[in-house]
């Protein structure tokens, strides 16, 4: 969380639509939101530039979320980057899952908690 703003960490969606639900809803509680859906090259180009605490994908929307997540994956920077995919089927998860190891499935009621979890600072406890 930045104590300066108030805010949490910055999460970057790929894939995703602004007018999904689910990026207002992470804005409402208070996570820095940016998002690319258009373009693999350009979120690639983003994320290495801004360096959010996590990325996630959305495998319901068609698009280029496991080339962005292959790319992640075999840049030296940003190989640990934890990357959520949310609300794939068993297709998708094959598809990303072939093309970048560490990929985390997760439902998008999970997604809160679970950014939570990954983005919370090393030595931190939960409580």
């Amino acid at each position: 969380m930045s104590p300066e703003s108030g805010l949490r960490d910055l999460i970057f969606l790929v894939d995703w639509g602004e007018e999904a639900g689910l990026a207002g809803r992470l804005r409402g509680g208070g996570w820095r939101i940016e998002v690319e859906s258009a373009d693999g090259g350009e979120a690639y180009r983003r994320i290495r530039e801004s360096r959010p605490r996590a990325v996630v994908i959305a495998a319901s929307r068609p698009g280029h979320g496991a080339e962005v997540a292959r790319s992640l994956r075999n840049t030296r920077a940003l190989r640990d980057l934890p990357i959520l995919c949310v609300d794939a089927d068993e297709a998708a998860r094959d598809r990303i899952s072939r093309k970048a190891a560490g990929v985390r499935f997760v439902t998008s009621g999970e997604l809160p908690a679970v950014l939570a979890e990954v983005t919370r600072p090393e030595g931190e406890t939960k409580f």
